[in-house]
């Protein structure tokens, strides 16, 4: 990963600096490492500096002008050696002072945070021009980092749009000022040499002219050549013989420049840290310089090294620091030549490439293979992660709220039709008040509501109440013998009992036996199971009783109803597929996915029996309901029951025992009855063999697993690929699409889950050091 090491140094030499250091990865705004710090004040390191370039400078003027026939070979010599030996000392005097004790949690962050082996840019912020001018690639830390650059800029910045002037060619206009004793044409012919580039030369031009060219056409870069200084730190330039100008002469022009795409300036002139300043100022991305006088070799090598540096693929900044360290070839004779080369950076602006001058890619983050695998390996740690703390039922708590939440969401549905409920009430107990023994509906009452139900011609009956033992009427006629007959003699009524308990700690553990006398194929349980949450959302259609039941029932009352109902209203039975891991129950052409522990959200259950997830209808009423005073007293059209199922229950508070919560309403005060539930579990099994609705069901385990992956890597790339300050925005609309194809696939196909997955989506939201993209890829 490529990273941003930027050093704020406010302060002067001579009364020390407060220093904070910010460590970014590039293109990003997280700071992911952060120091405040100081360095001393340091009048002897100011003292040696400004002496250094003194002897340096009496040096380099012999070189720069080609007529020094007056120069003594002795007298360069002798300033050779002085350079040599002041450029010395002033690299130890450097490196003496960073070593202070105020500076080294600077220090040590940056040694933490950077790895030779990565690249990284080093941007020095300061206003000092003896700062700018100590020797810091002589830092021997910095000296450490092979693939690092070091850049200035300074505290007002603002960033500026890239873009592209010409597709396929870099534009660049040449100024060639004053020639006065240097060869300003080697220059020229570098630049021509280069490929894919269109090159416009201003020889020894009057302000008007580069005005023009400024205003009227697009250009990637502007390159001098010629004679520059820096007085009272505002920089010159000679553009000929008998005319100067400064930056702010050509303010106006180089906004337009800028807005039109120019990317690059380089001063290839002397003393160039106050033309910096000014080019700084109007926002040109960036900007390179010479810091003190360039002899004349050295500026041609230069330009030379770098342009095809960056020419052949290389990043601007690695393209400068190569370009600087094969100068030391030359130091024999031009001691310091590596430390000239200056580059300001607006920090704003990702440093550009080539390419990026080509105009033939957007400066817009990649996604590189080293990325892809990284992004791939934390959506792996992350699945396995989610899966293993997923298999301790740690998640499913929050998994059936989500489920529950879909449950809600889905689309209002008609009642089912076929379906009549006929209700036992509290109001019904105040009507037949001698009819009710402690609440429970009588033998005699009961009999009479089958008998008028029965002349209507239902398809089938469903008897959810208990009739264990004889419920008398006031008058204590026994009615019993004549109910559990008339029970017997009709196939088409199904009556229920309890099967209870494996595990028997109570009397009622051992359940409640069917009607005496009961036939032995209508034999119903109405148990339910029910979740940690007290919930029901599974629905129990078969199960092996235990021995010590009362009730040797196999089959749900629902799927006694729903198989009776479809073989007499389509010809549908009830078969059962023998498997080499147990028995499949099949309606139709669907087979019923059996529900087992282990298998989606549901991890810590008790899977007896044969399960499938409870589909609810989303309707209020599932089913016409009508009371039982209305039944006895006849009061209902002749067709109302005709070809219908019927089912008989209470709905009562008296009996308090018998409401559920549901996924459909969970609020206390809306709970379902059991003999609603009943007809929503009687409904799905007709709705699901006619193909009417679906089939809930879970991916096996290895598909959540998949679900998960896919999600959180696919998820993952726009929140990394969009940066920090785009995550939250990217990370709010990946969790409404993913909601959105999570209900889908909930409406049309196996429960997916997404909860999970969005959980980690938001995690990479804020925390992505790990998968985090390149801005641009930094090359080595």
């Amino acid at each position: 990963m490529s990273k941003v090491v930027t050093l704020d140094l406010n302060g002067h030499l001579k009364q020390g600096f407060h220093v904070s250091l910010e460590i970014k990865e590039e293109g990003y705004s997280t700071i992911i490492c952060g120091r405040q710090g100081n360095l001393p004040p340091a009048p002897e390191l100011h003292q040696g500096c400004e002496s250094h370039w003194k002897i340096y400078r009496s040096l380099a003027a012999s070189y720069r002008i080609k007529n020094k026939q007056i120069i003594t070979q002795t007298y360069v010599q002798s300033c050779l050696e002085q350079c040599h030996q002041s450029s010395i000392e002033l690299k130890k005097s450097l490196n003496q002072w960073v070593k202070s004790e105020g500076f080294r949690e600077i220090h040590d962050c940056i040694k933490e945070q950077l790895s030779p082996t990565e690249p990284a840019r080093f941007l020095m912020r300061g206003h000092d021009e003896c700062l700018q001018k100590l020797p810091w690639y002589e830092w021997d830390m910095f000296k450490s980092y092979p693939y690092a650059e070091l850049g200035w800029s300074y505290g007002n910045y603002q960033a500026t749009k890239c873009i592209n002037t010409n597709p396929g060619k870099v534009k660049v206009l040449v100024i060639l000022g004053s020639p006065q004793g240097i060869d300003i044409n080697i220059d020229k012919n570098i630049l021509q040499g280069l490929p894919d580039v269109d090159v416009c030369c201003l020889y020894q031009p009057q302000r008007r002219e580069i005005n023009d060219q400024l205003w009227e056409d697009q250009w990637d870069i502007i390159f001098f050549a010629g004679h520059s200084r820096t007085e009272s730190q505002v920089g010159k330039i000679d553009i000929n013989p008998d005319d100067s100008m400064t930056i702010d002469d050509l303010c106006k022009g180089l906004r337009k420049a800028i807005d039109r795409g120019l990317k690059l300036a380089i001063f290839n002139s002397c003393d160039g840290l106050g033309l910096a300043k000014s080019l700084f100022q109007l926002q040109i991305p960036q900007i390179i310089v010479m810091r003190e006088l360039i002899p004349d070799a050295v500026a041609h090598k230069f330009v030379e090294y770098f342009l095809q540096n960056l020419a052949g693929g290389n990043s601007l900044y690695l393209s400068l620091r190569d370009a600087r360290e094969k100068l030391q070839g030359l130091e024999d004779k031009f001691p310091c030549a590596t430390w000239l080369p200056m580059m300001f950076q607006n920090p704003g602006i990702v440093p550009l490439t080539w390419e990026d001058l080509r105009g033939e890619k957007t400066p817009t983050r990649k996604l590189h293979r080293v990325n892809v695998i990284q992004l791939l390996l934390a959506s792996f740690v992350c699945t396995g992660l989610v899966m293993g703390v997923r298999s301790l039922g740690w998640l499913q708590d929050r998994e059936l709220k989500t489920y529950d939440q879909m449950m809600g969401m889905g689309r209002e549905e008609k009642a089912d039709t076929r379906i009549v409920i006929v209700k036992v009430t509290d109001e019904d107990m105040k009507n037949f008040p001698g009819l009710f023994n402690t609440s429970k509906i009588t033998d005699e009452l009961l009999l009479k509501a089958l008998q008028k139900i029965n002349q209507h011609q239902p398809a089938t009956i469903g008897l959810d109440i208990l009739r264990d033992i004889p419920t008398y009427s006031v008058n204590q006629v026994d009615i019993y013998p004549q109910l559990t007959s008339y029970l017997r003699e009709n196939s088409h009524i199904f009556p229920i009992c309890k099967v209870g308990e494996h595990i028997i700690t109570t009397s009622d553990d051992y359940g409640y036996s069917p009607p005496q006398n009961s036939r032995k194929n209508n034999l119903s349980f109405n148990d339910f199971v029910v979740d940690g949450d007290r919930v029901l959302r599974r629905h129990l259609i078969y199960m092996d009783p235990p021995d010590s039941s009362v009730c040797q029932a196999r089959h749900a009352l629902s799927l006694q109803l729903a198989r009776n109902f479809l073989s007499k209203s389509a010809g549908i039975k009830l078969e059962v597929i023998q498997t080499p891991t147990g028995k499949l129950f099949q309606l139709g052409q669907v087979i019923l996915p059996e529900l087992n522990n282990k298998v989606g959200f549901y991890q810590t259950i008790d899977d007896g029996g044969y399960q499938i997830l409870l589909n609810y209808r989303s309707t209020q009423n599932i089913a016409t309901e009508i009371s039982l005073h209305r039944v006895i007293n006849h009061d209902f059209p002749a067709d109302f029951f005709q070809n219908k199922i019927v089912l008989v229950g209470y709905i009562s508070r008296a009996k308090g025992n018998d409401f559920y919560a549901t996924p459909v309403s969970d609020k206390p005060g809306e709970e379902m009855a059991g003999v609603q539930i009943h007809a929503h579990m009687t409904s799905q099994l007709i709705s699901i063999a006619l193909g009417e609705r679906k089939l809930l069901t879970f991916l096996p385990w290895w598909g959540d697993a998949a679900a998960i992956l896919l999600i959180t890597f696919i998820g993952g790339i726009p929140i990394l690929y969009g940066g920090k300050s785009l995550s939250v925005i990217i990370m709010l609309g990946e969790i409404i699409i993913i909601t959105g194809i999570g209900y889908y696939v909930y409406i049309t196909g196996p429960f997916i889950p997404t909860i999970i997955a969005l959980v980690f989506i938001t995690i990479y939201a804020y925390v992505s050091p790990i998968t985090r993209i390149n801005h641009v890829k930094e090359n080595k």
